[in-house]
């Protein structure tokens, strides 16, 4: 039976940051009561809260980039980087050492909309300007938009998830997406709050 302790990691003005720490295998915790029946009902038959991330086509990137930024109350960090693995807490076992385990929101499979490009897992790190506590939102308050240097634009379905091994700091925000080579401006909006990124994916193809 799963143990948890609700604890507050911190208060911006009209937001209280609350946590929700579990006894799982590897010290896994998710953020949220809502969240964890998120990933209470992702193994369950017809529950469509994740889609299989196996059998991705197109070339898989080896390269990170990371990209800080502010805005008035948040510390952000962009990440783009190789695809990842998606679990389910069901799927979470003390042998797990990889992957990104989904809270809410759904994972896609970027390979339908091309052949071309490589498959990039994009995240998004929210903490607290002052405290640097990981920062929990509804996903509903946050969108990440990607503009191509041709300006079409593009949103990223956002999923919150967190790293097998790195466990609750690490909750984030983003998708698996599949990018060409070129010049990219990733805009976020986070509880209201706008920022934006440059990228330059010359390693895709």
């Amino acid at each position: 039976m799963w143990k948890s302790r609700i604890y507050v990691i911190g208060t911006i003005p009209g937001l209280v940051l609350i946590g929700i720490l579990l006894s799982l295998p590897q010290a896994l915790a998710s953020q949220s009561a809502s969240s964890m029946m998120t990933m209470a009902n992702s193994c369950s038959p017809g529950s469509g809260s994740m889609e299989s991330m196996t059998g991705l086509t197109g070339k898989d990137s080896t390269n990170s980039f990371v990209q800080n930024t502010t805005t008035a109350n948040y510390r952000l960090t962009l990440v783009i980087g190789p695809p990842e693995t998606m679990l389910a807490m069901c799927q979470v076992t003390g042998s797990a050492i990889s992957g990104e385990v989904m809270v809410s929101g759904r994972m896609t499979d970027p390979s339908p909309m091309s052949m071309h490009g490589t498959i990039y897992h994009l995240e998004l790190h929210i903490y607290h300007i002052k405290t640097g506590a990981t920062v929990v939102l509804p996903i509903h308050q946050i969108t990440i938009t990607i503009t191509n240097s041709s300006g079409l634009s593009r949103d990223v379905p956002i999923a919150e998830m967190f790293g097998v091994q790195d466990g609750v700091t690490d909750l984030h925000y983003g998708n698996n997406v599949q990018l060409t080579s070129g010049s990219y401006i990733v805009s976020v909006n986070v509880g209201g709050e706008m920022a934006s990124f440059s990228t330059n994916m010359s390693g895709a193809t």
